[in-house]
């Protein structure tokens, strides 16, 4: 399960992918930090978003693959995207955990510096 959203911290808003995983340590052993821990840049990662196929791949090989393709982008997504030089914020949780606005405001506290979560920025590749 995935979604996109712009989460706001420090007044700024931030393009997300927040996607769901159950073990996230071997992104934390490439230098993916848990939530609200830092922020990596992870430049041998990408998230592929087409019309038919969304794909997150990291040193070439594929961790997350949707064909139902593009989720849609909260207004303004794809803008933010931009502003951050083409990159998102991609960000495991666990498996169960909400991605509605409301939802999601409510456990985010339980995801700071949770070793369930995983985050870094990403090069956007979108055709």
């Amino acid at each position: 399960m995935y979604s996109k959203i712009l989460w706001v911290a420090g007044g700024v808003e931030i393009p997300m992918l927040l996607a769901t995983s159950s073990t996230v340590a071997p992104l934390h052993a490439r230098g993916w930090f848990p939530w609200g821990a830092g922020v990596a840049n992870d430049v041998s990662a990408s998230l592929n978003i087409m019309p038919d196929l969304l794909t997150l791949a990291v040193d070439d090989i594929v961790i997350l693959s949707d064909t139902d393709g593009d989720p849609m982008s909260p207004p303004g997504w794809w803008e933010k995207v931009s502003e951050l030089g083409d990159r998102v914020m991609v960000c495991f949780v666990p498996p169960g955990t909400p991605f509605d606005e409301a939802g999601f405001q409510a456990v985010h506290g339980s995801l700071v510096d949770s070793p369930d979560t995983a985050t870094a920025l990403v090069p956007v590749i979108h055709r």
